[in-house]
């Protein structure tokens, strides 16, 4: 896995194995970044950021595993590009937990509310038995206030959509 900003530092890339292209995104989209820890073990990855846009009136999220190549990197240049901090702080024993790197304001909060998966059946409870608690989680009503504040009504002027990412009016 790589993920890249292009040359002028506007597009966010990230890329699979064999440089598959996953997903590209404008960074000016972006109105939310969070690291979160799950309990992905041996068999998976279980650190990733969140990537949280507000495209065509709605919003959208994309995840990246925190250990793919060029991720540091990617934060340097975007702490540099927003004058802000984006420091994790999430390590490997802190499983099931999640914390926002930007933007400035919501900074250090829980990105996600967390909760034990409740198993309703014999085969729901299998997995648990052989791989311990699993959760169930949604973004917090934090998050979903800000972000509920931070998207213009559908029916709002195009031209007047402000650029969180930028601060500005477009």
């Amino acid at each position: 896995m790589f993920i890249g900003l292009s040359e002028d530092g506007e597009v966010l890339e990230y890329f699979g194995p064999g440089e598959k292209p996953l997903w590209s995104i404008p960074v000016k989209d972006i109105v939310l970044l969070a690291e979160y820890m799950t309990n992905g073990g041996w068999w998976g990855d279980d650190s990733d950021l969140m990537i949280v846009t507000a495209e065509r009136g709605d919003f959208y999220s994309r995840s990246a595993i925190m250990e793919s190549a060029g991720m540091y990197m990617v934060l340097k240049r975007l702490e540099n590009r927003w004058k802000s901090s984006l420091g994790l702080e999430l390590g490997p024993l802190t499983l099931w937990s999640s914390r926002i790197l930007w933007p400035a304001e919501l900074a250090g909060q829980e990105y996600f509310e967390f909760r034990d998966a409740q198993p309703r059946t014999l085969l729901e409870r299998l997995p648990k038995v052989a791989f311990g608690d699993d959760h169930e989680y949604q973004p917090c009503k934090t998050v979903r206030d800000f972000l509920a504040r931070s998207l213009p009504p559908r029916d709002a002027d195009p031209a007047a959509r402000h650029d969180i990412a930028q601060g500005q009016q477009q």
